[in-house]
């Protein structure tokens, strides 16, 4: 037998197509650094592949990384030094407390011509450093998050307006941006061709302002409460183009018009918070847009009636989020308020796939079971029963066993056309006989 027929068959790939295969194992979002994943799995196998590895640069053009961990500023180090020339997807974390915070931030801050998708999340005190990229070239910069974690005081506010604006004009191919709690005010932007964003807003004036800026939009996330409305009512302000709204604030919505609006997202859990919401029907015909998703964030400081006018503005809905968060109290009969609002008359009528996450139905659990928690479920069964969706998930991080009672209730739903998905901490099926 010649040597050759006994080579194993991966051996005989040449090594620049092993490369590109390596490379397609990596993850499809930068990833902390772990021995059972590539690119470090992959030096493990054998000295060949290690080698070809290591001198793949686009291996190691990928990473997430926290400074919590002891070797973080290594890691990058290394990362860094075999990622060559070409461009950077890093993800990094620089918020624990010490001296040494900013050291994981200032290597790849340094790099900036390469970034291409990148995160930055930092403690307050670490803005300044970003003050060495104003002006700056990104020649490759397709997207940019910048995350500031910790506390932000109205004096670090006034801070950041002491600063020359963080420039980043010079990026030819930027479409997505994040900037939370950052204002327009406080950068320069290509905003014209921006596809994705995300920022904190400031006056009605300001945020329409800038999203007339602003005409590529497909998705935006905007952190505004509606402050200080304009006494004459501005031009609306068209974005041809958005998808998907995420806003603080529903004062906002009757001053855009969003042709091409698909997703629409809800915040009801601020206290105090009382949204206007008897013109939403009227708003959504007059954009002719084809409102299909609703993605709704509640809790106990929800007002079911507001809750129930939100679903009847919606007609054209066919898949429905509702975020019930963990505020909903031992108590509180969450599912049975969800479906006094679903059971409603006009209610989302077209609906097919129902979701609900981070649902919490302790008082259904061992001996705080309560007949007011199963009165709820029963109600909330039966109006699925009566709308005949398609699918529906509950999903409840905190639940390792539903009560007998509760499981068979959703149990019973498995009898009709409906696909019922019911899972619990680490994504158990709570309904597995």
């Amino acid at each position: 037998m010649t040597s050759n027929a006994s080579t194993p068959p991966i051996d005989k790939i040449p090594p620049e197509i092993l490369s590109k295969i390596f490379v397609l194992c990596l993850p499809s979002s930068p990833e902390p650094p772990l021995l059972s994943k590539a690119p470090l799995l992959l030096g493990t196998v054998c000295s060949r592949w290690r080698a070809i590895a290591l001198a793949t640069p686009a291996l190691w053009a990928t990473l997430k990384l926290r400074d919590t961990s002891r070797a973080a500023n290594s890691i990058l180090t290394t990362w860094l030094l075999r990622a060559g020339a070409v461009p950077l997807d890093y993800d990094l974390t620089a918020t624990s407390a010490g001296g040494g915070r900013h050291l994981l931030l200032q290597p790849l801050i340094a790099l900036h011509a390469r970034w291409r998708d990148v995160s930055f999340t930092f403690s307050v005190d670490a803005y300044a450093s970003f003050q060495s990229v104003c002006g700056c070239s990104f020649p490759v910069l397709r997207r940019l998050s910048l995350c500031i974690m910790s506390a932000v005081t109205d004096s670090h506010m006034r801070s950041f307006g002491e600063v020359p604006p963080l420039d980043l004009l010079d990026a030819p191919l930027l479409q997505e941006l994040k900037v939370v709690p950052l204002t327009s005010k406080h950068l320069r932007a290509p905003w014209a061709q921006l596809t994705r964003l995300e920022i904190i807003g400031e006056t009605l004036a300001d945020d329409l302002s800038l999203l007339r800026q602003c005409p590529a939009l497909i998705h935006l996330i905007l952190h505004n409460y509606g402050r200080n409305a304009p006494e004459m009512p501005p031009d609306p302000v068209v974005l041809p183009h958005l998808q998907s709204i995420r806003l603080a604030s529903l004062e906002l919505l009757s001053f855009l018009i969003l042709p091409a609006l698909t997703t629409w997202h809800v915040n009801l859990t601020v206290v105090g918070f009382r949204p206007h919401t008897d013109g939403l029907s009227a708003l959504f015909e007059r954009w002719a847009c084809s409102l299909t998703t609703l993605v709704i964030a509640y809790n106990t400081y929800c007002d079911i009636g507001m809750l129930k006018r939100i679903l009847v503005s919606a007609p054209s809905v066919v898949e429905l989020r509702l975020d019930a968060g963990l505020a909903w109290s031992t108590e509180s009969t969450s599912l049975g308020c969800l479906a006094l609002a679903l059971g409603w008359p006009a209610s989302v009528p077209v609906l097919s796939k129902l979701a609900v996450f981070e649902l919490t139905l302790q008082s259904a659990v061992g001996a705080q079971y309560t007949a007011r928690c199963l009165d709820g479920c029963v109600i909330f069964v039966e109006i699925l029963r009566r709308r005949a969706l398609s699918r529906v998930r509950l999903c409840l991080p905190a639940m390792s066993a539903l009560h007998t009672d509760v499981a068979a209730l959703f149990c019973s739903l498995r009898d009709t056309p409906m696909e019922v998905e019911v899972v619990g901490k680490n994504d158990i099926d709570l309904l597995t006989e």
